[in-house]
Formats: structure tokens, sequence, C-alpha cells
């Protein structure tokens, strides 16, 4: 059985994200992502970006002195990527696969001194993919090296204000707009969301589902894949994170040992 995520992202989808997204945005989230890292990447550290998209992150990391391993399973986003890595002499590598297969796709042994997964990336998996993925990247970083985890589909980030709607939502970017309707599917703990995705007169109507865990569940998989979470935060300035906040943001550091 398919997954939302094998298909959603071509080029209408990237291009949507694209536009929605200031630039000053990416740069404090860059920012911030470095400060949790705890990297100094003027060192050349070596940098695990999941989910990397067309390289909003993973650019950004390279501009500041990092080189960056990208791992995104759209065709059209990995082969931007490339093109702008190579156009700006990026230390920038793409791979072009799927979380759920990951350890088929980083090198055997320890080379990363850091790793992210952006963007909301976290929470497309079920929990069996999920561990799965955490425990090919906790054999991919070097004991002591950071992962950091953005999660927006924290059950308590959402679930407190949590209203059904009928009306969309409505987002508006550099020539693109996305509109979005959420319901919650309680059996599934499921936010499912139907996403209308424009660009000038092309037009896209298609279903994003995230699957929302506590941050008890979240924490509970890092440490059985050895990981221990040293911070839980919000925005990019360092809060503390709490209930009802508008995200989650999980400082993790690998263990010496399991």
């Amino acid at each position: 059985m398919s997954e939302w995520y094998e298909s959603f992202f071509d080029a209408l989808a990237n291009e949507v994200w694209r536009g929605l997204v200031p630039a000053a945005a990416s740069d404090a989230e860059v920012d911030a992502l470095i400060r949790r890292l705890a990297v100094v990447p003027t060192d050349g550290a070596r940098v695990l970006d999941l989910a990397c998209g067309e390289g909003r992150i993973s650019t950004r990391l390279a501009e500041r002195g990092c080189t960056v391993t990208g791992v995104d399973i759209s065709a059209d986003a990995v082969a931007a990527l490339r093109e702008v890595a190579h156009e700006r002499d990026l230390a920038v590598e793409v791979i072009e696969g799927d979380m759920r297969r990951l350890a088929a796709l980083l090198p055997a042994e320890a080379v990363f001194d850091a790793g992210c997964c952006m963007g909301n990336s976290f929470a497309y998996l079920a929990p069996d993919d999920t561990r799965r993925m955490l425990e090919a990247v906790a054999a991919a970083l070097r004991p002591g090296a950071r992962l950091v985890v953005d999660d927006m589909m924290a059950a308590e980030c959402v679930l407190p204000g949590y209203r059904p709607t009928t009306e969309p939502t409505r987002y508006d970017g550099d020539g693109v707009f996305l509109e979005v309707v959420d319901t919650y599917d309680v059996a599934t703990s499921t936010m499912v969301a139907t996403m209308t995705l424009g660009s000038g007169t092309t037009t896209a109507v298609r279903e994003a589902r995230h699957r929302v865990t506590t941050v008890r569940e979240t924490v509970a998989v890092l440490d059985e894949c050895g990981f221990d979470v040293v911070a839980l935060e919000s925005g990019t300035d360092g809060t503390a994170f709490e209930v009802g906040a508008g995200g989650l943001v999980v400082v993790a550091e690998r263990r010496s040992s399991p």
C-alpha cells in the first residue's frame, strides 16, 4: 500500500512550499538549528538532512561551512537541489530515497557529526517505520552527535486548540497559494489535511496525513534507538516547550552505547 508522501511532492507542491516560506524565516531556522546541533560549521561538520526537499535547510548549512548529505523521496526536489548545489558550488550531496529504507541509503559506518529532520517530516511515518528510521540515523551519527527533530504534530501542539472546520485556512506566497481543511481521525491519531495547492492557473487537491504522537512517545522512541533528549523547545529562540505551543523541536544526543 502506497503512502501519500510518495507522490505528493511533485513540481507543483515543491513550488508552493518554496513560495510560502520567506527566506528570512529559513535563515532564522538554520541559525537556531546550528545552535541546537552544537556544531562549528566552519570546521566542515558533516550534517545529515532528512527529508531535505529542495534544500531550504541543506543549502544554508552548506553556505555556513557544513558538509551536508540530504535525503528525500521527491525526484523533482532532489533534481532541483542537485542543480542549485552544482551552480553555487555547495558541499551538498543528495540521495533520492525513502526514509523507511534509510539504512540502505547511508554509509555503514558512523560518519555524521549531526543530523536533522525538519519541515514537520518526522510526522509522516508510521511508528515502526519511525523506529527503523531512527535506528538507521543512530548508526550513522558519531557518539555524542546531536539530532534535531521538528514536530508540529505533537499531540500537545495540535489537540488543545483543535476544532473541526469545513472552511479552509488560506496561505498566500510569492505567486502561489495553499488552502487547508484539517480533520482529526481519532481511531488512528492522524491529522488529515485536505489541501488545495495553486500556482498561476494550475491547481490540485491532495490529502496529507500526519501522525499525531505525544511528547512522551517521541522521547521514548528516541531513547529506544540510542538517543538522550537534551532539550524540548519551540520557536527559534530556545523557548522551553509548553502545551499549546505552535510546534515542538526535540534536541537529542546520540549515546556512546545503546
